[in-house]
């Protein structure tokens, strides 16, 4: 099993120019992965995917009322 996680955290206010227009987050706890992103980076959580037995998606957005931008995924 290979696991880890690249993070890029940034204070600056500038505009990125990667040009990433979609995030996802893979974890076994979505839920616990949800309140520390929530709390660390102020993400607001929009709609949930129901996926029936394949689990589901919980998408997110970078700030409040902002469209979704990614999701945290606990499908294995």
């Amino acid at each position: 099993m290979v696991s880890g996680a690249i993070v890029a955290v940034t204070d600056s206010s500038a505009e990125s120019s990667a040009g990433v227009v979609w995030h996802q987050v893979e974890t076994r706890d979505p839920d616990t992965a949800a309140m520390n992103h929530s709390v660390h980076f102020d993400w607001s959580f929009t709609e949930k995917v129901d996926l029936g037995q394949l689990r589901h998606h919980q998408r997110f957005a970078f700030g409040a009322g902002e469209s979704s931008s990614g999701l945290i995924s606990d499908v294995e």
